[in-house]
């Protein structure tokens, strides 16, 4: 929330989230498994946690003052002025990548998406 202490942060850590409400996409998402790799090896647990399904209702929740949601680079929207702040814990990037069948590959509706998702 923009007017979280947080916010005006430069970076946090996991320490720094302990005890807090952290928001975090569905279980099995690569969001959620790249926190819990990252909590392992840092040793730190984050100790409340809310499971969310889509990425505007995460942002929705912050904004209702409900948590701190984590969000890898670039793998949602950060809606209405949301601060962003860097985790030390949680400094690798990760591609996101396209995929679809060869023979459908060519099709005008697939590469219009394409086109979308790469830009």
């Amino acid at each position: 929330m923009p007017t979280s202490p947080f916010a005006k942060r430069d970076i946090l850590s996991f320490k720094d989230l302990q005890a807090e409400t952290v928001i975090l996409p569905e279980t099995g998402s690569l969001t959620e498994r790249v926190v819990r790799e990252a909590q392992l090896k840092s040793g730190v647990r984050l100790q409340r946690t809310i499971t969310m399904s889509t990425f505007p209702l995460m942002c929705e929740a912050v904004l209702q003052g409900a948590g701190i949601a984590i969000f890898l680079s670039e793998s949602g929207l950060i809606s209405r002025g949301l601060a962003e702040v860097p985790i030390a814990e949680l400094t690798q990037q990760h591609e996101t990548a396209v995929v679809a069948p060869k023979d459908r590959a060519k099709l005008r509706l697939v590469k219009a998406f394409i086109g979308i998702a790469s830009s």
